[in-house]
């Protein structure tokens, strides 16, 4: 699904991207909660679609950002920037990143450039939407 406050389609050949409000979400500060799957690769050619995609859904504030990576096959410093730039742009509008369903060599990219402490991290899109609520 496209994003639907947008007309424009987030997807590249090498990255396909859907994006769900979550309904059934209540938070305390009455936040919106959107699932948004990442597959294939984010790359130097992707990379600036899915920067597009977040600053869209952040851009009204008060967002919680879930990022399914369970089919992201690859990640490169460009990839890596906009989840760096993710995190710090929603932190500075009230909102939060969480990454779920991280595949190991993803982690393991995480854990080599020593960014895996920066971000909310969840198992999976339960945890990760009880971790966008604010609970633990």
């Amino acid at each position: 699904m496209i994003f639907e406050n947008s007309e424009v389609d987030y997807s590249t050949s090498e990255m396909k991207v859907s994006v769900e409000e979550f309904s059934g979400f209540q938070s305390d500060d009455g936040s919106k909660c959107f699932i948004v799957k990442v597959s294939g690769e984010v790359n130097i050619f992707s990379a600036k679609n899915l920067k597009a995609l977040i600053e869209e859904i952040a851009k009204d504030g008060n967002r919680k950002i879930c990022l399914d990576l369970a089919d992201l096959r690859y990640l490169d410093s460009s990839g890596i920037a906009v989840f760096i730039g993710a995190h710090a742009l929603l932190r500075r509008k009230n909102s939060d990143l969480i990454l779920f369903s991280i595949p190991p060599q993803i982690d393991r990219i995480f854990e080599m450039t020593r960014l895996k402490p920066l971000f909310k991290i969840a198992a999976n899109a339960d945890e990760a939407t009880r971790k966008a609520a604010g609970e633990t």
